[in-house]
């Protein structure tokens, strides 16, 4: 349990210096496509910051202003259930593969076509 947190904090704290990193430059490098910033959405710095602090907000159930292991797992527990297509209380394969069609379709390019990049290797 205790190393589930550990996990759980350290990939949460990744993530925020990740995009700390990426807001840091508020100047878009130039791109490829019709948007020539960065893929599918600019992020500056003010955007980041109203961004985590609305997270931080969700995650604060109760809004003490602080968040407790339990609203913090309670999280953990609807994010999980909602990965869990099939509700077996596992993540599979299946999971896996409903997620990823239901953020493709939700997706404003829906040019994706190409090979099956979770297909099973033969």
């Amino acid at each position: 349990m205790t190393r589930t947190w550990i996990v759980a904090t350290a990939t949460l704290g990744l993530g925020l210096a990740s995009m700390t990193a990426l807001a840091a430059d508020q100047t878009p490098a130039p791109g490829m496509g019709p948007g020539k910033g960065r893929g599918m959405m600019e992020v500056t710095k003010a955007d980041f910051d109203a961004r985590t602090e609305q997270q931080f907000k969700n995650l604060d159930a109760n809004g003490d202003g602080t968040v407790s292991r339990a609203e913090f797992k309670a999280a953990q527990d609807k994010r999980f259930a909602g990965m869990d297509a099939n509700k077996d209380g596992k993540l599979d394969r299946a999971d896996r593969m409903a997620r990823r069609d239901k953020l493709r379709d939700n997706m404003p390019c829906r040019d994706m076509d190409g090979p099956d990049m979770d297909a099973p290797k033969k």
